[in-house]
């Protein structure tokens, strides 16, 4: 006599559950590697993320204004 009812359902569901983990886990690295690759193939990402550090270093005054302008307009080439 079996303590557990359920025993057979219980390892039944344990393979499923262990192949839905997996499945939505090859999606989720699927999502990341494209993601990131769309990002360095236009350059925009890296672009942007250059005028943010510009805009930071001249508010904090580590450039002058003649520095930031020139490097502002080389960063829009």
């Amino acid at each position: 006599m079996s303590y557990f009812p359920f025993k057979s359902a219980l390892f039944l569901a344990i393979p499923i559950i262990i192949q839905i983990a997996v499945v939505v886990g090859v999606i989720l690295l699927i999502k990341k590697i494209v993601r990131k690759n769309n990002e360095n193939a236009d350059g925009f990402s890296s672009s942007r993320n250059a005028m943010r550090i510009l805009d930071e270093r001249f508010a904090m005054g580590e450039i002058d204004d003649a520095e930031y302008i020139r490097k502002k307009e080389m960063l829009k080439r």
